[in-house]
């Protein structure tokens, strides 16, 4: 997939994101993110209309593919290919937080965190995410209400394990803050 879509940009570059860049995909989950990032200093002023230039490439290059424009803080892009559901996410190549015009920019800097962070507990979240699946708590959508797949991370490195997080949430106040 990766190869074939960047046969096709010529101003961008698209990289593998999510959890599988971060090693912490669940089990059986067939949803891959997928980043197509736009050079910042000369897309930095079109950041509103990266989504207008990745659509035509995609539907170009993936011909007899539905493509569903979903949207949301920067719209992206959801196909199926060889059997995997890929959600394609156009962003700003930025290298500090401070350069994020859209909060999707900063994706890439989630996932180099928590390699960087949380190396050696990758089990430990994905055990947490599987934890919070089974309980209705995971994902952070409104309808469902619950904690997203980089939050849970974030707590798995902050504290170190998925039984240590377990045990710390038993003690959490309402709008406990974990800085």
């Amino acid at each position: 997939f990766l190869q074939k879509l960047n046969s096709a940009l010529s101003d961008a570059g698209a990289i593998l994101g999510g959890s599988g860049a971060k090693g912490t995909w669940l089990a059986g989950s067939h949803d891959i993110d997928i980043f197509v990032l736009y050079e910042y200093r000369k897309y930095a002023n079109k950041s509103a209309e990266l989504s207008d230039f990745l659509e035509p490439v995609l539907r170009k290059t993936f011909l007899r593919t539905k493509i569903q424009r979903i949207h949301g803080s920067r719209d992206y892009f959801r196909l199926l290919f060889a059997g995997f559901i890929f959600e394609v996410v156009p962003i700003l190549k930025i290298s500090k937080p401070e350069q994020a015009i859209n909060i999707t920019d900063i994706s890439p800097l989630h996932s180099a965190w928590v390699n960087k962070h949380a190396a050696t507990i990758k089990d430990d979240i994905r055990l947490l995410k599987q934890f919070c699946k089974a309980n209705k708590l995971y994902g952070a959508e409104s309808y469902i209400g619950g904690f997203s797949g980089y939050v849970l991370e974030i707590l798995t490195a902050h504290y170190g394990s998925f039984e240590k997080v377990l045990k710390a949430a038993q003690k959490w106040k309402e709008k406990e803050v974990i800085d």
